[in-house]
């Protein structure tokens, strides 16, 4: 009775915190936690009162966490054990609690009754491996309890969650992957786990899984590790070295698209300063028919801007011109020029970066294709709106100083009338774009 009232009231649950519920309960817990029904009833009314703020800031005071705690250690049963490791899941879904359950010690204590439920058999010990391995994972999101558990390198929850990348087990495979992405979070950890050997495992227990066939949640997870140890720039040459694109470029055949958008971030990651691999993959033109495939799909907008983005990022890394051809040759400029749309400023600089390239470097094959796609009126509509972005407009003023080479692209520009807008760029308060105006129009023939 007491736990239905609870689940239905908040005004119930408010009055029976005040009238000492919490301490009722925790003592039951401690006395009779060997009784299944008791102790079970306990955690489920434990549980409806962490779904109230009043209830959850309550057991999330430490006295009240180190008390649940102690009932870890204690000879429960299953049913017991999973009620308390949903309990805990609970109050971790916070981020204020994490540092404060990592700081007592709850991850030792799952490593402790992890170590006790591996290898035995039944659902119910499965089950409590996997809840474990949950509520790691779910501790290791927050930034500071991520940092506390990482430990300089040190932490036993990091060395084990290596541990767990080698192991045969589907749940403690997932959960060391997972671990490895939040762990891979600032960039000096990063550069420690590639020392340590964390991508070479990665990519050991990618080898059964990078078709269409693999484990989705370990595809997924291994690629956010792999995206994320792939960040800091030192990193990006030994992973190189590692082939890590190499092995997985294969997954370019996976159909389910949160592990197509992993895998596209990845890549991109990648690619950054990687002139050899920007080339490479540049150069391989299945590849870069389903890149540009991607750039289509309506169905989930992280993949669409992802390839848009590699596309870019292909265009400003590569050193070939063959690259540059074989984009224009499979259609890729229309979705370059598609980001000047974009509502983050980060892709319009990313695509003025890539115009300004393919302009450069191959104008006279690209000039009727650009004038096709509207370029310059997107680049118009731009200008209009980017007076408080010095760096779009300097890209955009650079861009038409190398579209203005072309007599094509210079009528198109006269014929829109872009001059009144860049004159009044003349006045402007950063000296470069003033300089970078007036050539534009003296390229333009504007007195």
């Amino acid at each position: 009775m007491m736990k239905n009232k609870i689940i239905y009231g908040e005004e119930v649950q408010e009055s029976a915190l005040q009238a000492g519920i919490l301490d009722v309960l925790l003592n039951y817990l401690d006395r009779f936690h060997q009784d299944e029904d008791v102790a079970t009833h306990c955690l489920l009314v434990l549980n409806c009162l962490a779904d109230c703020d009043a209830g959850r800031n309550k057991l999330m005071e430490k006295p009240i966490l180190s008390s649940l705690m102690n009932i870890l250690g204690k000879n429960i049963t299953e049913d017991v054990m999973e009620s308390l490791l949903e309990l805990f899941g609970n109050l971790a879904e916070c981020d204020s609690v994490k540092l404060q359950l990592a700081e007592l010690g709850l991850c030792d204590h799952l490593l402790i009754i992890l170590k006790r439920s591996q290898g035995k058999p039944g659902e119910e010990h499965q089950s409590i491996v996997k809840m474990v391995c949950d509520l790691v994972v779910l501790i290791l999101t927050g930034d500071a309890s991520m940092d506390y558990l990482y430990n300089k390198g040190q932490g036993s929850i990091y060395k084990e969650s290596l541990m767990w990348l080698m192991s045969t087990d589907d749940n403690l495979q997932i959960a060391g992957s997972l671990a490895a992405g939040n762990f891979a979070r600032k960039d000096e950890h990063c550069i420690q786990m590639v020392k340590d050997g964390v991508p070479k495992h990665l990519l050991l227990l990618l080898q059964n899984h990078s078709g269409k066939d693999g484990d989705i949640r370990l595809q997924h997870a291994i690629l956010s590790a792999l995206r994320n140890l792939s960040i800091p720039l030192q990193n990006k040459p030994l992973l190189t070295e590692l082939g890590v694109v190499e092995k997985i470029l294969p997954m370019v055949d996976v159909e389910t698209f949160p592990v197509v958008f992993k895998l596209l971030g990845t890549i991109r990651m990648l690619v950054d300063k990687q002139d050899k691999i920007a080339n490479s993959l540049g150069e391989n033109i299945p590849f870069i028919q389903r890149l540009i495939g991607w750039c289509t799909t309506e169905d989930h907008p992280g993949v669409k801007g992802e390839s848009t983005r590699l596309l870019a990022w292909l265009v400003k890394n590569c050193s070939s011109k063959t690259v540059l051809m074989n984009l224009l040759k499979e259609n890729a400029l229309p979705y370059l020029v598609n980001m000047l749309n974009s509502e983050h400023e980060v892709m319009q600089n990313e695509a003025l970066t890539a115009l300004f390239i393919v302009a450069s470097d191959v104008l006279s094959e690209a000039e009727k294709m650009l004038r096709e796609v509207e370029l310059l009126k997107m680049a118009h509509q731009l200008l209009k709106h980017s007076n408080d972005s010095v760096d779009i407009l300097d890209k955009l003023l650079a861009l038409y100083v190398v579209l203005a080479s072309s007599e094509m692209m210079k009528l198109e520009m006269q014929k829109l009338n872009i001059c009144d807008d860049i004159t009044t760029l003349t006045d402007h308060s950063n000296s470069n774009i003033c300089e970078k105006a007036q050539k534009v129009l003296n390229l333009l023939k504007v007195p």
